[in-house]
């Protein structure tokens, strides 16, 4: 079994001394033990939490947040590939994250994804509600992920979600990140459809979008 704790040190040490090599080799290996999945959510997941905190606290630089990111999306990219990239029919995906600067846990969720088989557009951290809702609109998307890492951010969604389904009563968002881990019952309140705790959630959502069965996992009714 991978000691994942010892590997997440390494990991992390390796992005931010920008040692893509290291890097390398370290997704290399566990994917030879542990599915995208698995990987995501026991390693990628808690380096990027842990590299974001770092930030916070002022130990690493914008730079190092940004070179981190860059090289696990390459290396994902790189290394584990799509398990059905010309898959037919799904629904139009994007996610944002509102009012934060914190990008490292939507790169993940967007690689997860796309090796999962699905697109989802970028559209960026930082954003205003209304730039949100506005883009949402305007590429028909059918499934809106948004990921806030404060509360304030997150209670920014409840207006969002009422004005979007206003104009697209058929659009299901998707939320996740601290504020929902911590409050379980926030994702209801802010008028989302679902919660993710994390990548393997939010793929299993999706996929029960597609498939027409988050009514029957998910009844806000009871």
């Amino acid at each position: 079994m991978a000691d994942f704790e010892k590997i997440q040190i390494e990991l992390v040490h390796a992005l931010l001394t920008v040692n893509v090599k290291d890097a390398e080799k370290i997704l290399l290996d566990v994917s030879a033990d542990f599915s995208m999945i698995e990987i995501a959510d026991n390693l990628l997941a808690p380096v990027f939490e842990s590299i974001g905190t770092g930030w916070e606290e002022g130990a690493f630089t914008l730079a190092q947040i940004y070179m981190s990111g860059r090289i696990c999306e390459q290396l994902v990219d790189k290394i584990l590939k799509p398990s059905a990239p010309a898959r037919k029919n799904q629904p139009k995906m994007a996610m944002a994250v509102i009012e934060d600067y914190h990008y490292l846990g939507k790169k993940l969720i967007l690689s997860v994804l796309k090796l999962a088989g699905f697109e989802a557009l970028d559209y960026g951290h930082g954003l205003s509600t209304t730039e949100v809702i506005d883009r949402a609109l305007e590429d028909e998307i059918e499934i809106l992920l948004l990921s806030s890492l404060t509360l304030p951010s997150a209670l920014l969604i409840s207006n969002m979600t009422k004005l979007l389904k206003l104009s697209n009563p058929a659009i299901k968002v998707i939320v996740g990140g601290t504020p929902f881990n911590f409050d379980k019952e926030l994702w209801k309140e802010v008028g989302a459809d679902a919660m993710g705790r994390n990548a393997s959630d939010a793929i299993g959502i999706v996929q029960r979008i597609a498939g027409g069965e988050l009514k029957a996992v998910y009844d806000r009714r009871k």
